[in-house]
């Protein structure tokens, strides 16, 4: 079996997970993440979990320092053409 293509990543990274009863739950989560984003001064790495009767979420974030807007795309050219190797030969 050949191994997946693993695609870049940009500079910064945020990965969200919201689990709610209803969709105003879900908004709710949606704005208690964004309030916890923007009052934050700086960041090397987030991890919050967070959650109420109704609905939970957890927030990662990490900054790759080394990662650049044209590094990302040069990369991102690089997963591309392994992807359509790896789909020719399965």
């Amino acid at each position: 079996m050949i191994d997946p293509v693993k695609y870049p990543e940009r500079k910064h990274v945020v990965e969200i997970n919201i689990q709610a009863d209803d969709w105003n739950s879900v908004i709710g989560e949606l704005r208690s993440v964004l309030f916890n984003l923007q009052t934050r001064d700086k960041y090397d790495v987030i991890d919050v979990s967070s959650g109420g009767p109704s609905g939970n979420h957890t927030v990662t974030a990490r900054i790759n320092p080394e990662q650049t807007h044209d590094k990302y795309f040069d990369e991102l050219d690089v997963a591309i053409n392994a992807s359509q190797i790896v789909m020719k030969n399965e």
